[in-house]
Parts: C-alpha cells; structure tokens; sequence
C-alpha cells in the first residue's frame, strides 16, 4: 500500500472530475442530520474548481451569514441574475448564470440577487396566485431571456421559460404580469421558437386584444406580436389564426381607434397584421370583406389622409384581395375604382401606396372588360392613369417588400387582355430581381404572350436577371 501514490491518484481523478464536472448534487433531506455547515471558503471552492459547472443544488444545507452580501446592498437594484451581482459572494465568480440552482431550505432563498434561471421558473409555477412572486418573476424573465444571454440558454430552456409565461398570461389577469408576460415574449425569435405553442400564444394574445381591455401599452405589444406570428408563416398556420378570430379582433380595434380618432402603433400593426394574415389566404380576404373591412378602409383613408404607413398598410392589404379572383366583384364599385385610382397619383412613402394601389388595379384590368359595367369612371381612363403611374416610377427604388412567392405577379403575364396588368406585373419582377440581387422566388418567370413594345422590353430585362432560376411549372389558371 502506497499512500503517497493514492494520493497522487485521487488528486489525478478529482482534477478529471473538475473539469468534465457540469451538475453537481450536494443537497441534504435533513439539517438535523449532519453538524456540517457551508462556509464560503467551501462554496467558493466548489465555483472556481467546477468551471463547467451548469447546475448546482445546495438544498437543505446549514448556511453561515459570511456567504452573503449584507442586506443593505442585498437591496439596491433591480433583482439580477448576473453573476457579478449575486447576493451570494461565492457565486460572484461564476462566469455565466447557472441553468439550476437548489436552494430550497436554505437561508439564501431570501437573498434578491440569485444568479440562476431555473429558480425564477420554479418559483412562477409553484406560486402561481402570489402576485407578489407573478409579478417580480415575469419582469425577473424578461431580463434574463434578453439577447445578452441567449448563448447560455438551451432550446429546452427557453421553451420551459415560454411554457412558463403564458401560463403566467392564462392564469393571472393583473396588468403588470400580462405587460411582462408580453414583453418576454418579444425576446424570442418570432414565429421559429413560438411554434410549438402557436395556437395557444395566438388564443392568449387575441384574448389580451379584446375590447374590454383598455391599457394602451398591453394593447401594442400584444398587436405588435400578433403581426410577428403571422408573417412568415404557412397557410395553414394564417388560416388557423384567421378562425380563431384574428381579422375580427383586428378590424376592432381599428374601429376603436378611429372613434378616438387616433392613428397610433396600434391601428398602423393592426392594418400591417391584416396585411399579412391576408397573404395568399383567401379564406381570410374574404373574412375581411364580410367583416366591413372596405368602410372600415374608405374611413381612415378619410380620416387620416397625411399618414403615409397606415395607407401602405392598407393597400398592401387590399392587393392580397384584389389576388382572389372569387372576390374582385366586390371591389369593381365606382367608389372603390375611384379611390383607387385616386391613389395612383400618391407620392405617400415614396411609390408604395401607388404601386399598390395600381396593382390592386391590375388584377381587377386582368378579368378583362365585360366585367367592367360602371360608367364611369371609363375603364379606359383609369388604365391609361396606371400606364403613367407605372412610368414616372424609378426602376431602381428601393422599398419595404416582403414578398412569400411571385406567383399572384407571375398569373397577370400570360394574357393579352389588360397590357397595363402585364406592364404593372414585369416592372414589379425586373424591380425584385434587379434591386434585391440576393431576393430568389420560388417560381422561375414564365412566358406571356403579346403585349405592347415598353412590356416586351421590361419582360427582357426581367429574363436577363432570372435566367438562373431553376423553371417550375406553375398553375395559372386560378
């Protein structure tokens, strides 16, 4: 037996243990149990030999005061989870917050500045009508779900945090807790780490949105989100959202605002959230027009005639009607027609509110004349408007597009009835292709057939750009 040796062994495998060493359990069912207390001396030991240290639990352990701060600077600020705040002097040299700490039993349960994030999760779901803890634990995840630290966070983390907050946001109605309930969620990228509770998310945040809720904050967070999860998402997610009562919801709080006369953050997402649930989703473009969407337009337009992103939002709207066929009728109205090509002349936000009104135009010039039965104004009036609209645009604009698929473009190209429709339709995909060079649709342009000499020349520029893109046969009957 050679003791010097072991020795040399066992100080050989506690230095392995210490570096691989990422969840340490020392906790203890009984303090009566044992005469040993935690010292700082110890407590530090363990922080700075343990440097991978993830997850630590000291549960039930005999504290000695000289592990804290005192409790005069235990109270400045706000609760932190940054390891050079900790209340506890040992863990000031963390270098990152800890994913678990055990502290239950524990003197140091009452300290403020704890630097761990399984604690606060713990704590909001064991106390969930405390509104003391509510409240100081949403606001506590706010801060710790921010992108400062991201890096140090699992999926399986974060999605334990957002499991957390919108149980926080179905059980507990006091505004501070729905504010910071609403706020942590815009730490997270939106709609990738909210999908695995979609549905969910989008019922809580509709709820928030009802008429009976008045706090202004609450409400443009909650419509700011609302727009987030439905941009950039599937047609079966849009569809979901829509029945859920999303466009009613919205057009709500538009008609709320325009009693208020009020054109703020919440009315400009409300219009843009519409925008974009209404995207290649005509099950939703029709529930817009059923929900007096149309007045609710021809009112703000009215209303607010200097603000140039709120009739941005709108038109935007307007052209994914103005997209399905079934539901064009609906605006060949001689008001509508009017206002419409009124907009053409629009310099609002540089050239989008006439881009999109001409396009709203395009689609409605694509069903041809025999669907024209007004009078006035002459269909050949209101085309030759679109024609110098399309011409005074600069080809090179840059602009606020977010296009899913050319395809509601690509459908106005193969047909000789309307040439402004073909006109308006290659000027938007040579503009695309050209300007943003590193923008790739998912649908290669297709042929078309006779139009006048300007289109042939745009449509040539616009097959220069895209002739890398890979072809795909495309339906364009509909």
């Amino acid at each position: 037996f050679n003791r010097d040796s072991n020795r040399k062994q066992l100080r050989a495998v506690i230095c392995v243990v210490c570096s691989v060493c990422r969840h340490l359990d020392i906790s203890r069912e009984n303090q009566r149990a044992s005469k040993f207390k935690m010292t700082r001396k110890i407590l530090s030991s363990i922080v700075q030999s343990l440097v991978h240290l993830v997850s630590l639990d000291i549960s039930g352990h005999i504290m000695l005061d000289n592990c804290t701060v005192p409790a005069f600077e235990d109270a400045v600020g706000r609760p932190s989870i940054e390891p050079c705040k900790s209340s506890i002097y040992p863990f000031q040299e963390l270098k990152r917050p800890l994913q678990f700490l055990g502290l239950y039993n524990t003197t140091l349960c009452n300290v403020t500045h704890i630097p761990a994030y399984k604690l606060v999760i713990t704590a909001l779901k064991t106390h969930k009508y405390d509104k003391s803890i509510q409240v100081t634990g949403s606001a506590a995840l706010f801060y710790l779900t921010n992108t400062e630290y991201r890096s140090d966070q699992s999926v399986r983390l974060r999605r334990q945090v957002i499991q957390v907050v919108l149980n926080g946001m179905e059980q507990y109605q006091e505004v501070t807790v729905q504010r910071n309930c609403c706020l942590t969620l815009c730490n997270f990228s939106i709609p990738e780490e909210l999908e695995f509770q979609y549905h969910r998310v989008n019922l809580l945040l509709l709820k928030i949105l009802e008429p009976a809720r008045q706090d202004e904050s609450i409400q443009r967070i909650a419509v700011h989100l609302c727009n987030a999860l439905v941009c950039q998402v599937d047609n079966d997610h849009k569809e979901a959202v829509g029945k859920m009562g999303f466009v009613k919801t919205m057009l709500n709080l538009i008609q709320k605002k325009l009693q208020d006369r009020m054109c703020d953050q919440v009315m400009e997402f409300s219009w843009s959230a519409l925008w974009n649930i209404t995207d290649e989703t005509p099950d939703n473009c029709q529930m817009f027009l059923e929900c007096n969407g149309m007045n609710l337009f021809l009112e703000c337009l009215k209303e607010f005639p200097d603000k140039q992103e709120l009739h941005r939002n709108m038109l935007g709207l307007l052209g994914n009607v103005a997209e399905v066929k079934a539901l064009r009728p609906q605006l060949l109205t001689k008001q509508f027609i009017t206002v419409f090509s009124e907009l053409l002349d629009s310099k609002a936000d540089g050239i989008e509110v006439s881009y999109n009104a001409c396009g709203v135009l395009a689609h409605i010039m694509f069903d041809g004349s025999d669907v024209w039965t007004m009078e006035e104004p002459k269909r050949s009036h209101v085309m030759d408007k679109m024609w110098a609209a399309i011409q005074s645009w600069d080809v090179s604009s840059r602009r606020n597009i977010n296009y899913r698929s050319f395809e509601p473009i690509l459908r106005l190209l193969p047909q000789s009835g309307a040439p402004v429709s073909q006109h308006w339709a290659t000027w938007a995909l040579y503009n695309l292709v050209s300007v943003y060079r590193d923008f790739t649709p998912r649908e290669a342009v297709l042929g078309w057939s006779d139009a006048v000499c300007v289109c042939v020349c745009v449509c040539s520029k616009v097959m220069e750009q895209c002739e890398n893109f890979k072809e795909d046969p495309m339906d364009t009957s509909r």
